[in-house]
Order: C-alpha cells, then structure tokens, then sequence
C-alpha cells in the first residue's frame, strides 16, 4: 500500500555527513543494518530516523525503515499509520516480511510498523530473539540499507539485545538535556556487547556555541 507523507524535509549538513559516514564504513556489508537510538525519550531518534531513511531512499539505495519500538506503539512517526500487521507479524514468519511493509511508490522506501495493539513489556526478548534474525537476514537479501528506530536506553534494554544482529548503532542527544556522564556511560553499555557505534548526534544544538567549541569529527550536529 502506498504511504501518504507529507513533502520531504531539506536535510541539514550533518544529516548528509552522517550520510556519508555510513556510505563510507568499511565494516558494513551489504544490506548493512543501523539501529538509532537515544539516551532518553523526546530526544528525537524517530526524526532522525525516517529522516535519514528519506535521505538514502531518495539517493537509490532501497531502505527499509523499521518500527523496532516495541514498548510504545504509535500511529505516526517514523512507522507512520499503523495497519494492523507489520513486525510482530513477520516475527512468526520471516516469509510475511514482504507482505506487511508499507511501500512508499515514490522513491525506493519501505516502512515496517511494529504493529502492535499494546506495549510490549519484554520487548527486548522479541528483539534479540532468532526469529529477529532471522526476519533481518531476509531483509538484507531484499534491502540495501534498514534502519531500525529502537526504544531509547533508559527505557528499555533493547538496544543491548538487539546488538548481535545490527551491525552499527547511531546515539540521538539533545543539545543541553543529555547528561554527558549519563550519555558515556550509555556508550560504554552497548560497546560492552562488541557492537559498533557509528556516531553520536547531536540534535536542537546552539550553533554559536559549537562554532566556539569546535567539532568532532565522530559527531554529527543538527539545529
């Protein structure tokens, strides 16, 4: 079925750098799987990930854009409406995969809601479980780029069991809300599991004061 979105957004500098940074990884194969998550909520890890996922489909590569937010279903944001059917669906048949995403006919997008009626509690079971695996290798047989729009880590433990079977995280702060002791410790966590954090973006930022304080060249910035 084909999504009704509204008008793509201008993407900003660092969301074309972190674009490029990903383009460039060595380490990730094809049908290469990003999960993007965030210290906390409202930090604005669903926008940077429909974004994102916009930004790649819009240059060819076919994205599927995954709802991996178990624990608050919703009907908008980065799953867009939900349909009734979608990940939980393809988690008892990894063959279903095809049949619940939502295509967006406009450029080569794919949206997979979660689709669930109520918040799933033992969500991270549902997401380090073999059927994930088993529902993202099929996946990376059909997509080039999947991007997965996960709890944030103080809500969940999602991000830890989901590790083995993504190969890069990207880490949502706010600018002047995330503690940075709070937000080491947060990447200390998912480096414990091997996995890889591509970067650390840093989202509503006084573009004064970065200008004063310079720049990293493992961050990425957006006003």
């Amino acid at each position: 079925r084909e999504v009704e979105d509204p008008p793509f957004p201008r993407f900003s500098h660092a969301m074309r750098a972190l674009k490029t940074s990903i383009d460039t990884a060595g380490h990730l194969r094809q049908g290469r799987c990003l999960a993007v998550t965030s210290l906390a909520p409202k930090e604005g890890k669903t926008t940077i990930a429909a974004n994102l996922a916009r930004l790649f489909a819009l240059a060819g590569s076919k994205t599927l854009l995954v709802d991996g937010d178990l624990r608050k279903p919703r009907k908008g944001g980065a799953a867009v409406a939900q349909t009734g059917r979608g990940l939980l669906d393809a988690l008892a048949s990894a063959a279903l995969l095809q049949e619940v995403v939502i295509a967006d006919e406009r450029i080569p997008l794919y949206i997979l809601p979660a689709a669930n009626e109520a918040p799933l509690p033992n969500s991270s079971d549902y997401l380090g479980s073999d059927q994930m695996r088993q529902v993202l290798e099929h996946a990376r047989e059909i997509y080039q780029t999947i991007i997965i729009d996960l709890p944030a880590m103080r809500a969940a433990p999602d991000a830890r069991a989901i590790s083995p079977l993504v190969d890069s995280f990207i880490v949502v702060s706010e600018w002047g809300q995330t503690p940075i002791d709070n937000l080491r410790d947060a990447l200390d966590d998912i480096a414990a599991t091997q996995a890889n954090v591509l970067g650390v973006l840093i989202n509503k930022v006084d573009v004064g004061a970065v200008r004063r304080l310079g720049e990293s060249g493992a961050t990425y910035y957006i006003q």
